[in-house]
């Protein structure tokens, strides 16, 4: 090797050494990894369901228990939707199709129950409703199991996202 290439290395070398590779999550918690992450996902999502997804609507009465404002007039709110199914559980995500309002929801519809998750794309997850109909019973879901289901069905809609 000549010395012009033995001293363009050293420089290379020198040179990372004083300004490392950022990556932009290494220095973050492990937490705050995990919330920048997610951000990111639900930022891909709303914005895939924005471009390729149909017109669809939210029953007042699920925006009222979500607590997603509607004038009193409105019977529906307005979204852009997609839904898949796997084995017995629908899955649907909407996003509002309306300015004056932003929101992001998940829906997990199984045989049993129906688990709503409200989250926005700057707030990221809000709160989680679970309606068992066959006992006309609609309660928050506990925190945790809430937290927990939420990151799954975010999992679920980036595999979506990630293959359309």
């Amino acid at each position: 090797m000549t010395s012009v290439r033995w001293a363009a290395l050293g420089l290379c070398a020198v040179l990372l050494a004083l300004f490392p590779a950022h990556d932009g999550y290494s220095s973050l918690s492990p937490g705050a990894r995990e919330a920048r992450s997610t951000a990111e996902s639900l930022h891909w999502i709303s914005e895939w369901l924005e471009k390729s997804g149909v017109d669809g609507a939210m029953g007042a009465e699920v925006a009222d228990v979500l607590s997603i404002p509607r004038l009193e007039s409105e019977e529906v709110v307005i979204a852009k939707q997609m839904a898949f199914q796997s084995g017995e559980t629908l899955y649907l995500a909407q996003v509002s199709a309306d300015s004056r309002r932003e929101f992001l929801m998940f829906m997990v519809k199984q045989p049993d129950r129906v688990i709503f998750y409200l989250s926005t794309v700057t707030e990221g997850f809000k709160k989680a409703i679970v309606s068992i109909p066959e006992r006309d019973l609609v309660v928050p879901l506990d925190p945790a199991e809430a937290e927990k289901g939420f990151r799954q069905v975010v999992a679920y809609w980036e595999e979506i996202v990630y293959v359309n």
